[in-house]
């Protein structure tokens, strides 16, 4: 079964840090086309500029890629603005 999700900028992150972790496997599953990730223009700017961040001391070259292949496996969605009330 294939699943659609929006992956936090926290779960690439872990899984960054440490591939073997449940993010890590997350991660593995969209690579692997198992779940797709849903994304918008937003989205992506947030996983790059937390990529970016010199707490994580990332090499920039293996974000690239990382973010390359994975950007490959994802559709686009537009958020749009809600116009309706959500009640609870």
């Amino acid at each position: 079964m294939i699943y659609y999700a929006v992956l936090d900028t926290n779960v690439l992150i872990s899984a960054m840090l440490k591939n073997n972790s449940v993010p890590g496997l997350v991660v593995a599953e969209a690579l692997k086309g198992n779940i797709i990730p849903l994304v918008n223009d937003a989205i992506i700017a947030e996983y790059e500029d937390v990529f970016k961040r010199p707490k994580f001391r990332f090499d920039f070259k293996r974000v690239n890629i990382f973010l390359r292949e994975f950007l490959k496996r994802v559709v686009y969605v537009d958020s749009g603005i809600l116009e309706d009330e959500i009640i609870d």
